[in-house]
């Protein structure tokens, strides 16, 4: 193992740490700078975080499809679409959303279920840590800043939900922490098979699939449920095309 290979690692570990972390400087900034403005407009985030999306996937499918035979990646996001449908029919017992658009506050399996989605979502983008970071280090730090921006504002949202389901603050805090440390899951998973012929792009691909069925079956609905109980669709617009325009901005597209 060469020294490039080495330290290509620890850069893929460091970035890792550095997104985990985000979650916990993003509740506690929160919590004294902020906290006005994010308990107003707690709501509209996931209108921000369907922006980001949009263009993480746009990346990814622009990546994945720059191959000869397309259809063993076209296979494995609509694996990775269908695998998370099934996850989030399990797991849809108790409902759960984005903001004040219900008539019922969340409770702990709301939490539990945002917990496990959260980890998975973290645990994927350990995966796309380390083909980017193995592609080219400014395209992988690059991938870090939007995924810490992202990371931030989505660890904020999910803050409130534990802190609505009953649990106390430092419990809360130490689950927002304490989750995100599954990206470290993803960036194992990545290395050990990064030597795979084919098998990165067809994990890739199926993180793509639960990208795109997070945004299709959790964050469109619940900004047309909001849209539908507030009849306030311009904040939606406006967090929208925040989010959208910052991840153009950091992508360089």
């Amino acid at each position: 193992m060469g020294y490039s290979h080495i330290y290509m690692i620890v850069e893929i570990f460091a970035a890792a740490g550095v997104i985990a972390l985000a979650s916990l400087i993003g509740v506690i900034s929160m919590q004294s700078f902020l906290k006005d403005f994010f308990t107003k407009n707690a709501r509209y985030l996931v209108s921000f975080a369907t922006g980001v999306f949009l263009i993480l996937i746009y990346s990814l499918i622009t990546e994945i499809f720059e191959v000869s035979n397309i259809l063993y990646p076209l296979l494995a996001v609509a694996g990775g679409f269908l695998f998370f449908t099934g996850l989030t029919t399990l797991l849809s017992k108790a409902h759960h959303h984005h903001g004040k658009t219900e008539h019922h506050n969340h409770n702990k399996i709301d939490a539990r279920r945002m917990l496990l989605g959260d980890a998975l979502h973290n645990m994927g983008d350990g995966l796309l840590l380390v083909p980017i970071f193995m592609a080219n280090s400014t395209l992988g730090f690059a991938a870090v800043l939007g995924m810490l921006l992202h990371e931030m504002v989505q660890e904020i949202a999910e803050f409130f939900i534990l802190k609505e389901a009953g649990l106390s603050t430092p419990m809360a805090l130490f689950l927002n922490f304490l989750t995100p440390l599954t990206i470290f899951i993803g960036v194992g998973i990545g290395l050990f098979v990064s030597n795979i012929e084919g098998v990165a792009l067809l994990l890739l691909a199926f993180t793509t699939g639960g990208f795109i069925n997070i945004v299709l079956r959790d964050f469109i609905p619940s900004i047309f449920r909001s849209v539908k109980y507030e009849c306030a669709p311009l904040p939606h617009l406006f967090f929208f095309i925040a989010g959208f325009v910052l991840m153009l901005l950091v992508k360089g597209l």
